[in-house]
């Protein structure tokens, strides 16, 4: 299943065909569940704007789990073209589009996290927070794109010099980056 970055569709199996595609995205406060009518709008900004608004009206003197799971940094990749444009600098130094892409995605995710963490400062809740940063699996440098099926280097991923990918065991697929982060930490 995947929710694409503008539509919010969500498909099973492969290709968009009905019944097998289908609008998926929601968010529930309490026991109510609603469903989310901002389509058009980049998914990673949209889940950044609701963790900015869950810090914002949160009673500080209870506790918070955020759990923020952006679709960003998942094919087939997509980033806002603001964020194309106002790094068109940078992003040129990339020759092939496809990292580029990846790039520009992985920019739009860093400025996300950088407004929910500075949302977490201007509410209060800084101080007494712990954040959690980890992916899921290593890259997939094999990926579908519409125009080149199951191609190298297709999603630009790279595990170097690690054996393995996505959906292996090999240290490619399950050695990933990650970080603990918090003034509660004492000092190492």
């Amino acid at each position: 299943m995947y929710v694409s970055y503008y539509e919010y569709i969500a498909e099973l199996g492969s290709g968009c065909l009905n019944p097998n595609c289908f609008t998926d995205m929601h968010f529930s406060v309490g026991n109510s569940t609603t469903q989310v009518d901002s389509e058009g709008e980049y998914s990673t900004s949209y889940f950044g704007d609701r963790a900015r608004i869950i810090i914002s009206e949160h009673d500080t003197d209870l506790p918070l789990f955020l759990y923020f799971a952006p679709t960003a940094m998942h094919g087939p990749l997509s980033a806002p073209s603001h964020t194309i444009h106002k790094y068109a600098a940078l992003l040129e130094g990339f020759g092939n589009t496809a990292r580029r892409e990846f790039a520009a995605a992985l920019l739009a995710l860093d400025e996300t996290v950088h407004l929910i963490a500075e949302q977490a400062v201007e509410a209060g809740v800084w101080d007494n927070m712990v954040t959690i940063v980890m992916s899921d699996n290593g890259a997939a440098p094999f990926a579908a794109r519409p125009d080149e099926p199951f191609t190298l280097g297709a999603n630009e991923g790279s595990n170097w010099p690690l054996r393995g990918r996505k959906f292996f065991l090999w240290e490619g697929g399950t050695r990933l980056p990650a970080f603990v982060s918090s003034p509660l930490l004492p000092p190492s």
